[in-house]
């Protein structure tokens, strides 16, 4: 069927059809694009709360680390219970807080918390040294001997504890970078979907004007004679009938 003989009423809606299509793909771009932004906001949401985790965790680590110490200064039997205490806590949290970053981390965290759970388990291996050479020699603290004992043990724990230190920095940059690629992505998603919004838009209403334009050409047949002036085919009938 040739769009000159439609209807005016089928055309109109034939138009309307072809920028209601328009407008439906420029709307669906823009929703699978805030979808996509929506959804990398969440996981930086998620990363920036794992960062803080690691951080914690690095807390724990530093909370243990003094505890030592101060047990080493002072092996009195009141120092030693509110330490034990204290590194229980420490401790606790420190696992808990490990176990949770394990549950949400992808493939290249869990590799480096791995680390991190390995040079744990190393450390207060090395802390609980420290804490039975305290409760042994902690009354003979004024001897030289002992007290060599008890410091020896505890640069022995300092230096597993500075390498639990390490592998927990490592997990909180890697978290960070990580956090900072999804911003820059969910950036660049933004921009690219506002420019394809725009030009479909623009695209959208060109393209209806010429279709309108072209469908209004279509719409009206012309007659032509040497010797007559160009009319539409509906004056030339008006024209014959005056005419007879």
């Amino acid at each position: 069927m040739k769009i000159s003989n439609w209807k005016i009423k089928t055309k109109l809606l034939f138009l309307v059809g072809v920028l209601a299509t328009v407008i439906a793909i420029v709307a669906a771009v823009g929703l699978v694009g805030v979808s996509n932004i929506i959804a990398d906001n969440k996981k930086i949401v998620e990363m920036g709360h794992e960062s803080l985790l690691g951080a914690r965790v690095n807390q724990n680590v530093v909370a243990l680390s003094r505890a030592e110490y101060r047990v080493a200064a002072d092996p009195s039997d009141d120092t030693v219970r509110f330490t034990q205490n204290l590194v229980a806590e420490q401790r606790r949290l420190l696992e808990e807080r490990l176990a949770t970053l394990k549950s949400a981390g992808d493939a290249e965290q869990i590799n480096l918390l791995a680390e991190v759970e390995k040079n744990y388990k190393t450390y207060i291996v090395d802390q609980d040294v420290t804490f039975e050479k305290v409760r042994q020699l902690g009354a003979k603290i004024q001897q030289d001997d002992a007290r060599k004992t008890i410091l020896d043990a505890v640069k022995t724990s300092r230096t597993a504890s500075d390498a639990l230190q390490k592998s927990v920095r490592e997990y909180v940059e890697l978290t960070d970078k990580q956090s900072q690629d999804i911003s820059t992505a969910a950036e660049k998603t933004s921009s690219r979907v506002e420019i394809t919004m725009i030009v479909l838009s623009i695209a959208g209403i060109l393209g209806g004007i010429v279709f309108g334009y072209l469908l209004l050409l279509r719409s009206t047949t012309f007659r032509c004679s040497p010797r007559a002036t160009c009319r539409p085919r509906s004056s030339a009938r008006s024209g014959a009938m005056r005419s007879a």
